[in-house]
């Protein structure tokens, strides 16, 4: 299941109580947020000069396991030209300790929005389905790879000793040896709202103003969020006991609402805002 990175850049939010991050690199600075904007590795598309499609990878192994509800990493683009950038950010199992292999992933997220790579800048938010479960003790890979003309890097952690398994490959070659490098920045959260655990979504827009009501089956996820999609924008609608409630206003015309985290696509539903 691919996901689109809405708006590009999003900003950190505290964890919700029921969520457990299993990895976390990002430095003290910027109210935990910090990373080296300086320095990352070269994430390009095959029609970037003198890079050839280059890919990075980096192996993680939880000590707990949860559902995936959020992933922050730190990417800028370099601006020498216009040409369009748009990195997909993989998550595949590793069931026999290679490289990535596409056969294996769980889930992955499209990010087409990017700040410049001369100033530090809120780190990329990769809302989870809900539907990519990790377990404790097997490993996992994040696998950046670029489009056609991207030109980006995927900048490192702040401390150069904390160390990932790492490997990259350049279009048309082998993967190299996989070793312990310096790895580039990236928090990982379990927990959070499954789609099993939603009862009821009932979204609709009048006068330019949409409603959402979102129904769970327990109350096991207060102070959990739920992220909907309305084709223009996304919101995020925080769970007090069983419920989560939102309303957008100054909406228009047709459009597909739709519970994107978690990926319940059996609510998605037409509303007309008029």
């Amino acid at each position: 299941m691919t996901l689109a990175v809405l708006g590009g850049l999003v900003a950190p939010s505290p964890t919700a109580p029921a969520q457990t991050t299993i990895y976390n690199n990002f430095g003290p600075g910027h109210e935990g947020w910090d990373y080296n904007w300086g320095l990352g590795w070269t994430v390009a598309g095959p029609d970037v000069p003198n890079q050839y499609g280059v890919e990075q990878a980096f192996r993680f192994t939880p000590s707990e396991g949860g559902v995936v509800s959020d992933i922050w990493v730190a990417m800028w683009y370099v601006p020498l030209d216009q040409l369009p950038d748009e990195v997909t950010v993989r998550l595949p199992a590793d069931p026999d300790g290679g490289p990535p292999n596409p056969e294996n992933v769980l889930e992955d997220w499209v990010i087409t929005e990017f700040e410049s790579w001369d100033h530090w800048s809120p780190p990329h938010h990769l809302a989870g389905s809900g539907r990519s479960r990790l377990e404790a003790g097997k490993s996992y890979w994040l696998w950046a790879v670029g489009g056609q003309t991207t030109r980006c890097g995927w900048c490192m952690n702040v401390d150069p000793r904390v160390l990932l398994p790492h490997t990259l490959r350049r279009e048309g070659e082998n993967w190299l040896p996989i070793a312990n490098e310096t790895a580039s920045a990236v928090r990982i959260d379990v927990g959070g709202v499954t789609c099993d655990a939603v009862r009821k979504a009932r979204f609709t827009c009048r006068s330019g103003k949409l409603k959402m009501k979102v129904k769970l089956k327990t109350d096991e996820f207060d102070g959990q969020t739920l992220t909907i999609d309305y084709e223009t924008g996304s919101t995020r609608l925080v769970v007090s006991g069983r419920t989560a409630r939102g309303k957008v206003k100054r909406l228009s015309g047709p459009r597909l609402v739709r519970l994107t985290a978690p990926s319940c696509p059996q609510f998605d539903t037409r509303v007309d805002c008029g």
